[in-house]
């Protein structure tokens, strides 16, 4: 079962990108099909476990809003110019991330302060926990 989950997650990832290699040739909007935007913020180590009580991990650990996307949930994340940026887990929650707000966890304080804010596109990959 762990193997096909995660052969369905690499299938959606080949068939999304060469859609959006596909869109971006052909001059389109750089957001990826089947997308919808955020706002994304990044915060780093505070000490403390994430609120599914794992350790955040960089290039893994997002923090959500549980009422838009529940937590343990697989996220492929792409970034304002529609580059990938990869399959992300919901492990954490904020105080300030309400409604379509992400928050990446970055383990280096600089990076954290130079990513500031910015728009990426999101899709939940519904039915499978990170």
């Amino acid at each position: 079962m762990h193997k096909t989950r995660w052969g369905i997650i690499i299938a959606i990832f080949l068939i999304v990108i060469l859609a959006a290699a596909i869109r971006a040739n052909a001059g389109q909007d750089l957001q990826p099909p089947d997308t919808e935007a955020f706002e994304s913020t990044a915060y780093t180590w505070t000490g403390y476990p994430t609120a599914s009580g794992k350790w955040p991990r960089e290039g893994v650990t997002i923090a959500v809003d549980p009422d838009v996307i529940p937590l343990g949930s697989a996220v492929m994340i792409w970034g304002e110019d529609g580059e990938w940026m990869g399959i992300y887990e919901a492990q954490d929650t904020g105080r300030l991330i309400r409604g379509r707000i992400i928050d990446l966890y970055i383990q280096d304080y600089a990076e954290c302060i130079e990513y500031g804010r910015q728009t990426i596109y999101v899709r939940v990959i519904t039915g499978v926990k990170g």
